[in-house]
């Protein structure tokens, strides 16, 4: 094992040594600013570059008031679907030269015991939630800082809503003997399909509020030896890359997941910069994606 001794930082001072220029020239240069000849900015550039100069962005933060660093906070980072939104959300916070610090929250880990705090003390410029168990939470208002802008990616609430609102159109009746709980996961479903099909043998569609289910959903008609979609279609949601992969392909509603971290962090650094937290909504235009899964194709 070979040891190295660290070196320093190479500070202002420094680059305004070798280049022979003052201090301050040096450190408006570096900022951005300062009216100098082209040839003096070539030079300290140059220097800064030969040096290895990296901007102190502690030092920087405290004259500007501002990290340039915002947080995310999630539920689950392997949940593919947030992973995402947060990729989307990392390469517009990287275009506008913000950094991230990411964080997550579970049944044991408290967002606001742990996760905002540790955040707001690291005096982030704002925070993106991507976890849907804290908009119930009623202690996130009282842990953020009523001036910290924050915005929230979360699961459309009363999901249900739309379905009935759709048998309404159709002139149906709602039936809760129709409906059964699959807990957002390929064995859930699959276990809620088979007790669907026991209480309704000659169902034919079913919708899955998300791709995952909806794979489950595949799979125990599969075993229940009903053909898809000549038995039953399945629809789910999401888009998820698997599902024009699945037997048969699956009919599924897109969800912009990238594009909504992205228009996500984009607002949210409006915010910053603006210094406006007043309440807004965005919603992102879903479709549907046809496949074999449905019959109609």
């Amino acid at each position: 094992m070979t040891l190295r001794r660290a070196t320093r930082h190479i500070s202002v001072k420094d680059v305004a040594a070798h280049a022979g220029v003052s201090f301050q020239t040096t450190s408006k240069v570096l900022n951005g600013g300062g009216t100098v000849s082209e040839l003096t900015r070539a030079r300290i550039l140059q220097v800064a570059s030969d040096l290895g100069y990296v901007p102190n962005l502690q030092a920087r933060s405290l004259v500007m008031q501002r990290t340039r660093t915002v947080g995310f906070v999630a539920s689950d980072f392997s949940d593919h679907n947030l992973s995402r939104f947060i990729v989307g959300a990392e390469h517009e916070a990287r275009r506008q030269a913000y950094g991230v610090l990411l964080t997550s929250i579970d049944a044991e880990v408290s967002g606001t015991e742990y996760a905002l705090p540790a955040l707001m003390e690291r005096r982030v410029d704002g925070i993106l939630l991507a976890a849907p168990q804290m908009e119930d939470d009623r202690a996130v208002a009282h842990v953020l800082d009523k001036t910290l802008p924050v915005v929230s990616l979360f699961h459309v609430p009363g999901r249900m809503r739309g379905y009935r609102r759709a048998l309404d159109e159709a002139g149906l009746a709602f039936d809760d003997h129709l409906v059964e709980e699959g807990d957002w996961e390929i064995g859930g479903a699959s276990a809620a399909t088979r007790k669907l099909l026991q209480r309704r043998p000659r169902l034919t569609a079913i919708f899955a509020h998300n791709d995952n289910m909806a794979i489950g959903v595949l799979s125990a008609l599969r075993e229940m030896g009903k053909r898809v979609p000549r038995d039953c279609a399945v629809v789910g949601c999401d888009d998820i890359d698997m599902a024009a992969y699945t037997l048969p392909p699956l009919t599924t509603v897109h969800v912009p997941f990238y594009e909504t971290g992205a228009q996500a962090m984009r607002l949210l650094i409006e915010m910053i910069t603006t210094g406006s937290v007043t309440p807004r909504k965005v919603l992102l235009p879903v479709h549907l994606v046809v496949r074999e899964s449905s019959g109609a194709v």
